[in-house]
C-alpha cells in the first residue's frame, strides 16, 4: 500500500492507496499504526503539496490528520511543513 503513494504511480493508484490509509487510520488503531510512520506522512505531504486534484488533497490531509492522531511524535515534522517559515 506505502508502494503505491510513490510519485512514480499512476495518479488513480495513488488516490486508492490515500483512501484506503485515511479509512484505515479512521476506523481502526492497531492497524492505523502501521500508517503511522514518518515515510508515509512524507508522501501524504509530497501529495498535499503537489496536486491539484482537491479530493485527492483532502483525502492526503485527512490521512495526515489521522497519521497525527495515532503518532504524536510525527506531529512537530509535519506541522513544520505545513506552516509558513
Amino acid at each position: 500500500m506505502i508502494r503505491c503513494l510513490n510519485v512514480n504511480e499512476d495518479e488513480v493508484v495513488r488516490f486508492y492507496a490515500c483512501k484506503t490509509i485515511e479509512n484505515i487510520t479512521a476506523q481502526s488503531i492497531s492497524a492505523g499504526c502501521n500508517f503511522a510512520t514518518l515515510e508515509v506522512a512524507t508522501l501524504l505531504l509530497n501529495i498535499y503539496h503537489t496536486t491539484k486534484n482537491d479530493p485527492f488533497k483532502i483525502s492526503a490531509a485527512v490521512s495526515i490528520s489521522h497519521i497525527c492522531k495515532l503518532n504524536t511524535t510525527l506531529f512537530p515534522t509535519i506541522f513544520e511543513s505545513l506552516t509558513c517559515k
